[in-house]
């Protein structure tokens, strides 16, 4: 189980359509929130969170079955190119 923080009120309507629920391979169920967050959580910086955005959604999430593959996503070298290095709890 974690937390999928987005930047928008449109990508977050985009991920609402699997019923505020994916379906992770492997690892269970992701729940989406979309608040602001109570305590202080760590930021990307802002030209970073556009290419994790477009890397998830273009690379990462099947629209077709509502699945976003994750496994492996701290070691992706399309990722560690950009700079951002995802740790999953």
């Amino acid at each position: 189980m974690g937390v999928f923080f987005v930047n928008s009120q449109q990508d977050a309507d985009m991920l609402k359509r699997a019923n505020r629920k994916i379906e992770i391979q492997n690892s269970g169920t992701l729940s989406i929130m979309v608040s602001q967050a109570s305590c202080p959580a760590p930021l990307l910086d802002t030209d970073l969170r556009r290419h994790f955005k477009d890397y998830i959604v273009n690379r990462r999430f099947d629209p077709q079955t509502f699945q976003l593959q994750l496994s492996n996503l701290s070691d992706d070298e399309e990722l560690s190119a950009l700079g951002i290095y995802p740790q999953l709890n």
